[in-house]
Parts: C-alpha cells; sequence; structure tokens
C-alpha cells in the first residue's frame, strides 16, 4: 500500500480564500444604506397608520386586554398591506 502526498483540507481551504481574497481586491464594491424610495413609502406609511389608528386606541385595548382585530382588518385593506 502506497500513500499519496494529498493537500491537507486545512491548505487547500487556506489556499483557495487567498486567491478569492487576492481577486475581490481590484473589484470595485458598493454598499449603501440608503432607502429606496418604495421603502420610505412604506416606513412613512406605516408610522402614519400607527400615529393616526393605532396609538390613539391602544390603551384602550391593552386595559382590555383584547386584540384590536378592527385595527388590524384595517391594516390589511387598501393599497398596501400591513402583515403582522
Amino acid at each position: 500500500m502506497s500513500a499519496t502526498a494529498e493537500p491537507s483540507p486545512t491548505s487547500f481551504d487556506a489556499d483557495v480564500a487567498l486567491q478569492a481574497i487576492s481577486e475581490a481586491v481590484n473589484q470595485d464594491v458598493s454598499f449603501s444604506l440608503a432607502l429606496s424610495q418604495d421603502q420610505k413609502d412604506i416606513r412613512d406609511w406605516v408610522q402614519g397608520f400607527a400615529a393616526d389608528l393605532v396609538r390613539p386606541a391602544a390603551h384602550e385595548w391593552d386595559e382590555r386586554e383584547e386584540t384590536p382585530w378592527p385595527i388590524l382588518a384595517l391594516s390589511a385593506s387598501g393599497e398596501r398591506t400591513l402583515l403582522v
């Protein structure tokens, strides 16, 4: 039985990782956390919904320990649907 010399998995993995890093160094990478207009519209809609409908009724529903189904139904109607 003869043993063949193969690179160890650790050595091979390190070589592959080093090559991938070397190739990525010269690439232009851009990343932005800025919201798109759609995301801004959704944010504004949710904030308005919460301020106009949820916040005024929250205390009453909390005191009664009930789920505000009428308010949740409103969130599911209209052009945008708020998933809860």
